[in-house]
Formats: C-alpha cells, structure tokens, sequence
C-alpha cells in the first residue's frame, strides 16, 4: 500500500460542496450569475448519485434550523455556517472600500 493511501485510510476525508460556479453543461455553463437558489438545484442534481465522500453541504432556509445546527454539530467538526441570501448571484472579482 502507498503511504498516501496509508493515510488516508488513517485519516479518512470528505469533500463538501456548497455551490456550482460553472455547470459541465455548456448550454448553462457559467453559473455565477444565477440565484443561490438555483445554483443549489444544480448541485444536487449534479451530486444526485455521487456517495460520500463527496457530498453537498446541509442547507436550510429556516433559521432556527440553522441556529440548532451551529449549536449541535460542533461536536462532528463543523465549525460555522454559511449564510446567503436565495436570489443573489455570485459576485466575483474584488470587492470592497477600495473598490
């Protein structure tokens, strides 16, 4: 066995997606410009029959959902959540004062 897979059978990892900036279809291609809300559709169409550890990242629109799990789930290693609004793009390029 390679020392890389000694490790990772050690140290096993998993791969979280959270967002779909370019689709593999070139008929939608760039996604950057489209709602969270649809790039998220994309997602998990996209990862609809990829196993773990390849996955989509939990998501929720209700608040107290999100809140119970960023109290309950540090204990599994996650650290934080992301917050997005549904309808906005995907900015790029540099942002901020200096802008």
């Amino acid at each position: 066995m390679t020392r890389a897979r000694a490790l990772a059978a050690r140290n096993p990892a998993s791969y979280v997606c959270w967002d779909v900036l370019q689709h593999p279809d070139p008929a939608i291609g760039d996604c950057r410009r489209l709602p969270y809300t649809e790039r998220r559709a994309f997602l998990l169409e996209l990862l609809a029959d990829v196993e773990p550890p390849i996955q989509a990242v939990p998501a929720s629109d209700d608040r107290d959902v999100a809140v119970l799990w960023y109290d309950t789930l540090r204990e599994q290693g996650i650290e934080g959540i992301v917050c997005k609004r549904g309808g906005t793009g995907y900015p790029s390029g540099r942002r901020g004062p200096n802008r």
